[in-house]
């Protein structure tokens, strides 16, 4: 497992192997209002993987709140390649405008 750096506000990244990747919500929350966001966010990218022509991740996992960790996580696939910098165009931003 990696934890890895992230400028993100919402969510912390942990790799798992070389083909997946768990989220992890940073800040306290409903766990309901956090499973439903998840739940969104995963027709999100089926939804987005229909319509480009680059790879998305999908969801292969969902976990439940514990007492270790209080709210619902996901398992996603790790797409291969560089992490996106938001300052710089890419493929992506490309085939999205």
């Amino acid at each position: 497992m990696q934890w890895l750096e992230s400028a993100g506000t919402v969510n912390v990244i942990v790799r798992i192997g070389d083909s997946l990747a768990a989220r992890f919500r940073r800040q306290a929350a409903d766990p309901k209002d956090v499973a439903r966001d998840f739940r969104r966010e995963a027709d999100a990218l089926d939804e987005l993987a229909s319509a480009v022509s680059v790879p998305v991740p999908t969801v292969v996992a969902a976990g439940e709140p514990t007492p270790e960790y209080p709210l619902p996580w996901s398992v996603h696939t790790w797409l291969p390649g560089e992490i996106n910098n938001p300052n710089q165009r890419g493929r992506l931003s490309t085939v999205l405008c």
